[in-house]
Formats: structure tokens, C-alpha cells, sequence
């Protein structure tokens, strides 16, 4: 049984399955391929009672002989060469640093305390040419100069370390120096391995792009937490490096994050500013197509960004600190030198004027409370792109076609507002509306033109089913049962204006209706302004009509928030809520106007 495919040619990235086990033994089977690039590999379970970890060895076995080469003779020990070796392991100190076996007469030769080398760094193996009889460990001038200093304040080796020397001690050690740079000191270039850093594809990121990134106060750029995953699990936001950076493990550097925060936070941080959901919709207009454009470089979540890649968007706020990100976006190049990353705030003031009436501080919160919603944050304009995609100009466009939760007699209108509606004329009802990109009509292009299209932008609402309108004995009556159609109705078609604007014509129990929906743009939000014109007719009781279903809330205004998303609001009729459902009286003949705003 296949559990998890994560075949093909890609950047490192993760897939999961479930299976279901029963006790016992069970065969398991792990394939990998590699093409350029570097690789990973790694397969990791959870299960009842414990979390996502790696597979112990304690949980496999293997029942594989191993293969032997023709001619192989088992080891056998030579008395000689033991006694040989034992007499070179005395003699050249191997003791010092390799453990022997238990009762093994090998010990150690005694060493000078390192406070007595002082002053002596250019004798022993710190010379440049060592005697006869000491080691040699190959060391550069470079090496060999640092060593001598360490030895002139050896007397300080027993003294507890302060944070910025216990920092700077750890990095040494693990030799983060080798790829990153902090405080001027290591990095590439000092090294000479630049050239063994690339990226997978052709992506021209400049040198900042693909190097490793500097560590110049990067406890006061990124969150402990996420320092803690980097540096234990070897979290990443990079998939198009090439070069990979190695995972030490909390054991070694898990003290790391909390130091780093200790000694680059030294100025006060400013708090997060609070924001709103309507901080957080400037916020997606400003990265996207319409704004700022920052899905042009920057991916967000499985959508790649439009030009080069560039780090996701979606695992910002997790990764980085507010203060950091504030004073980082009105001039890039300060805190990362190098950067291609463009000012879009020079010297403190919006190359966008037009969002938020260019308040740099303003924009910057919006975008700030946007990203709050990582991966499942409203997808910027721009990037749902189609293969035939139907472009709205300065006129309404429709579309009649099988469109997904409209009915296979739905006609779809996109307004040049960029809000689109989808119009069921099976069962004569507002099934559909939504924002940004209008139609991808790609499917319905090729062959018969079989299947449901779904709408290609975003914020879609769906409206209930089922007939729209009822004759109910009371307000809470049950609604009538949804059917293919609604029985009673006849669609009559409908009239466009001059810029093709439709208002559709139907009857319902012998009543005529005018039903105009035209869109009307905010600051930020979008609204659908409907107008039900309802002609001479008598029903058999009262009309109800019913406007949304779902979670709704009355508003203090007098409105109706659905799902705490789309607020409904009324004329011409006093809305109630009756169970999960939005009902508004209608009045034959009258007039019923209902806003939609999300």
C-alpha cells in the first residue's frame, strides 16, 4: 500500500499519509531519487500516544546478508602488527584523545597545563614547522595566530563566559562562521567557498539572495521559537538553495535563541501593534498585483511568486519580530546590505498613495496583519493566474455556462469593480459572489466543454439553495426543501444597461420580479447593492425571503454578520433570524434593497 508519494523533481518538501496498522510486523519500503541540486531525505511517523518523530532503529529490523567480495577471508589478528601498533599508539600520545579498551595498559602522557604554553606559540605544533615527533595538524597562519592569542589569556578559561562570549564561543565551535558573518567577522568570502553556494534553478538573486544570511543582531530579527526550529530542526524558507545548512541539534546549540535574544536585544522592542480584520484586507490589496506587487519576487504558501523566488510570505510573522519588520521595510539595504529588496517607503514616505492615504506606518500594520494569517491568509490578486482567462474592461462581462455551486444554468456577471456574481437560473437565486479574477474558461474550451468551472478569484460566499422565496404561514415555518428547481418559477431572462449590466426577470407564484444587483467599491471592502422589484400579485399568505444561511449575528448598526464575514443589510423590510436562517418579509407590490458587503 502506497502511503505517502512525494515523487517528482522539486525543491525539499513534505508530504504525509495515514495508514492504518495492525499489531505485528509490517514490511516498509522507502524509495529516493535525486537529479542536480542539493538533497534530503527523511521519513518520520506519529501514531496513538505519540507525536511526529524519527523512526528509532529500536523499531526496524532487517533480515539482508551482506554482500562479500569474492575472495574474502574473515580478519584474522597478527600478534606482530598488534604489538607494533600498540608501540605506535604509545609513542605518539594517541592515548590523549582516543579512549582505549577497558584494561588496556595505554595511558596518556602527561600534558603542560595550557596556562604554561604562554609565550610559547611559536614553539611545539603552533610552529610553522613543527619538530620531529609532534603532531602536525596542517594549521594556517590564521588559525595558528588565534590559538597563540587564546594561550596569552588562558587565565581566563576558567572564568564563567559572558553571553556576547559565549555567543561568539558556540558560533566558533560549530563553525558558523564558515557561512554566515556577524559582527565582521567569517562568512564566505574570508573563507573562500562562495562559489559553494547556489541555487536550483536559474533565478538570479544576486549575491545577498543566495549567500547565507548575516547574524548581525539576529536575536532581535527572529522569534526565539523559530530560531530554536532552524537551529534543532533544521527549518527552512528557502526551498531554491542549492547549499544546505546542517542540523545540530538542541543538545548543542538549543541554549542559542535565548542568548542571542539576550545580547541583540538590547534597545527596548517596540510591541505588536493591534490590528483588525479590515487592517489585514489593506494589508492583502498592498502585496498584491493592485498594490505594492510583492507576490512579483515573494512566494505565498503552494502559489510561486510571479518573477524570481524570494522568501514565502506566508511564514513571516512567524518567523520574524515586529520591531525588526517595521524598521526593515521603509529601508532594506540598512539592516541587510546588498539586498534587491526595493524601498517602497523612501525616506519615510508610500510610493503608494492611493492605500490608506499613504501612511507609511499604516501600510506597514496592514501588511503586518495580513501575513498574521501565514498560509491560510486571503490569497493576494495576482497570483490565481488561468490558461483562457475571461478579462473584465470597462463593460460587465457574462458568461453562461456549468459553473461550480451555481447549477448548470448558471450565468455568471463580473463587474470591472472586480466583483463577480453567479446568477442560478435553474432555481432563479444569488447562488454565487466573489472578488478579483472572474472566469478561467479553459475547461469549457476544449472537447464538449464538460464539467463545472469554479470562480477563479477569492472571498467566495456562497449563498443558500433552494428557492429564494417562500409563502411561509409564519416566520420560522421550515423552508421548502431545495430541488433542481424551484417549482412555481419561470425565468424570463434578462435586460442590460449601457455598460451590459444584466437585471433578471422571473415570476414566482404568479409574481413578477425585476432583480438588479449592481457593485458598488469602498475604500477596502466590496459591496453588491440589490434591488428586488416585486410587481402586482396576490399570494396565498405571506412572502418571505430568504438571504443567507450559516452563522448569523444582528449588529448593533442594524446589519447581519454571516459567518463573521458578509454583512447583510436591508430596506424595504425588517430581517430575522430563525435558526441559522436570514429571512426579510417582502411587501407585493414593493421593493426590497439588500447590500452585501465583504
Amino acid at each position: 500500500t502506497r502511503v505517502v508519494d512525494n515523487d517528482g523533481i522539486h525543491a525539499p518538501q513534505v508530504r504525509s499519509g495515514k495508514v492504518k496498522l495492525s499489531p505485528g510486523p509490517h514490511s516498509l519500503e522507502l524509495r529516493f531519487i535525486q537529479e542536480g541540486g542539493g538533497f534530503e531525505f527523511d521519513a518520520k511517523w506519529a501514531g496513538p500516544g505519540f507525536a511526529k518523530q524519527a523512526i528509532g532503529a529500536a523499531a526496524l529490523q532487517h533480515y539482508g546478508q551482506p554482500m562479500l567480495p569474492v575472495g574474502h577471508k574473515d580478519f584474522a589478528v597478527d600478534a606482530a602488527k598488534r604489538d607494533a601498533g600498540a608501540g605506535i599508539f604509545a609513542k605518539l600520545n594517541c592515548a590523549s584523545c582516543h579512549a582505549t579498551s577497558p584494561g588496556g595498559a595505554t595511558k596518556a602522557a602527561a600534558a603542560p597545563a595550557l596556562v604554561a604554553l604562554a609565550g610559547r606559540g611559536d614553539r611545539g605544533c603552533l610552529a610553522e614547522t613543527p619538530a620531529a615527533g609532534l603532531p602536525r595538524y596542517a594549521l594556517s597562519a590564521g588559525q595558528r595566530r588565534a590559538l597563540r592569542t587564546a594561550l596569552e589569556h588562558a587565565g581566563e578559561f576558567a572564568r564563567p563566559l559572558s553571553p556576547e562570549r559565549e555567543v561568539a564561543t558556540t558560533l566558533a565551535r560549530f563553525n558558523c562562521l564558515g557561512c554566515h558573518t556577524r559582527d565582521g567577522f567569517g562568512g564566505p568570502a574570508s573563507t573562500g567557498t562562495d562559489g559553494w553556494f547556489a541555487v536550483i534553478g536559474e533565478a538570479d538573486l544576486g549575491e545577498e539572495g543566495k549567500l547565507p544570511p548575516r547574524l548581525d543582531d539576529v536575536g532581535a530579527k527572529l522569534k526565539p521559537a523559530w530560531l530554536a526550529a532552524v537551529l534543532g530542526e533544521g527549518a527552512k524558507v528557502r526551498p531554491y538553495m542549492a547549499t544546505r545548512m546542517p542540523s545540530f541539534g538542541n543538545q548543542n546549540v538549543g541554549h542559542l535563541p535565548s542568548l542571542l535574544a539576550a545580547v541583540d536585544r538590547k534597545a527596548a522592542m517596540r510591541p505588536e501593534p493591534a490590528t483588525t480584520e479590515r487592517d489585514a484586507k489593506f494589508g492583502r490589496r498592498l502585496v498584491g498585483s493592485d498594490g505594492l506587487s510583492c507576490i512579483a519576487c515573494h512566494t505565498f504558501s503552494t502559489f510561486g511568486s510571479t518573477g524570481i523566488p524570494a522568501l514565502g510570505l506566508d511564514r513571516m510573522r512567524e518567523r520574524l519580530e515586529w520591531d525588526w519588520f517595521r524598521r526593515y521595510l521603509p529601508d532594506p539595504a540598512a539592516l541587510r546590505p546588498g539586498t534587491r529588496m526595493p524601498s517602497f517607503w523612501p525616506e519615510g514616505h508610500a510610493v503608494n498613495t492611493e492605500i490608506l492615504g499613504g501612511q507609511t506606518d499604516a501600510q506597514i500594520q496592514a501588511i503586518w496583519a495580513w501575513l498574521g494569517g501565514g498560509a491560510k491568509a486571503d490569497i493576494p490578486a495576482g497570483l490565481v493566474r488561468a490558461r483562457k482567462e475571461i478579462v473584465v474592461g470597462k463593460e460587465a462581462m457574462i458568461y453562461r455556462n456549468f459553473i461550480d455551486g451555481a447549477g448548470s444554468r448558471a450565468i455568471g456577471v463580473g463587474y470591472p469593480e472586480h466583483a463577480n456574481l453567479a446568477f442560478d437560473a435553474n432555481q432563479l437565486r444569488l447562488a454565487l459572489v466573489w472578488q478579483g479574477g472572474f472566469i478561467d474558461m479553459s475547461r469549457h474550451s476544449k472537447d464538449r466543454g464538460e464539467g463545472y468551472e469554479p470562480p477563479l478569484g477569492d472571498h467566495l460566499v456562497r449563498l443558500p439553495e433552494g428557492a429564494p422565496f417562500a409563502v411561509l404561514p409564519k416566520a420560522d415555518a421550515p423552508w421548502p426543501a431545495a430541488m433542481k428547481r424551484s417549482p412555481g418559477y419561470k425565468f424570463l431572462g434578462y435586460a442590460l444597461d449601457d455598460v451590459r449590466r444584466p437585471t433578471f426577470r422571473y415570476e414566482f407564484d404568479g409574481i413578477a420580479v425585476e432583480d438588479s444587483i449592481l457593485p458598488k467599491v469602498a475604500d477596502v471592502d466590496i459591496m453588491l447593492a440589490r434591488t428586488l422589484k416585486f410587481g402586482p400579485g396576490k399570494a396565498a399568505g405571506d412572502v418571505w425571503f430568504r438571504a443567507a444561511t450559516g452563522e448569523i449575528k444582528e449588529q448593533a448598526d442594524g446589519s447581519f454578520l454571516l459567518d463573521g464575514k458578509v454583512r447583510f443589510r436591508f430596506k424595504g423590510g425588517r430581517a430575522v433570524i430563525s435558526g441559522n436562517e436570514l429571512r426579510v418579509p417582502v411587501t407585493v407590490p414593493g421593493e426590497l434593497t439588500e447590500e452585501i458587503t465583504w
